[in-house]
């Protein structure tokens, strides 16, 4: 699944199709963030190399989560007109004590970000789509809004640790 979603002081937000991504300038004032959630490694070259012509190094880490084993090591790459960033999320399976990464890979640019993960709909970044839109964090840059989706996988660590904790004080009670 691919989201785009296109903001201009003089339209204001708004979805645009892969076709139309195509007219996109890439020295425009417009700011851009394109989600892509699972999808096709032609879908997601078309747009990556297509048309924005990023590094085949980058391109192929950033579909590593289309592969079994999945999750790329953190990373940041700076290219001369953008930056590639490795991030893994953490996520806690249902009362298990069992934990799996998930990869979010992002290309972000001067007036772009393109944000790239295999974390499940119900659970994933998107899902706080519209709080992001409704705040209007466009007009503040692309590099802005990945603060706030990095914010929302770290802020998910914490109750993650909070188990740890009380996990670890219950084996310190028994030893003791």
């Amino acid at each position: 699944m691919v989201n785009i979603v296109k903001y201009s002081q003089e339209i204001g937000i708004q979805y645009i199709t892969p076709e139309e991504l195509q007219k996109w300038d890439y020295e425009c004032k417009e700011n851009l963030w394109i989600d892509m959630y699972d999808a096709s490694k032609e879908e997601s070259e078309r747009i990556l190399i297509g048309a924005f012509d990023f590094h085949p190094l980058a391109v192929e880490d950033s579909l590593k989560y289309l592969k079994d084993d999945g999750v790329h090591h953190p990373k940041i790459d700076d290219f001369d007109k953008y930056l590639f960033i490795v991030f893994n999320g953490l996520k806690e399976e249902e009362k298990t004590f069992k934990y799996n990464l998930y990869s979010l890979s992002c290309f972000l640019g001067h007036n772009f970000l393109i944000t790239i993960h295999n974390e499940s709909p119900k659970n994933t970044i998107t899902n706080n789509l519209n709080a992001i839109l409704n705040v209007r964090s466009f007009s503040k840059g692309p590099d802005y809004i990945l603060n706030l989706i990095l914010d929302e996988i770290v802020d998910r660590y914490y109750p993650i640790l909070d188990s740890f904790e009380t996990e670890i004080d219950d084996v310190e009670q028994d030893l003791f």
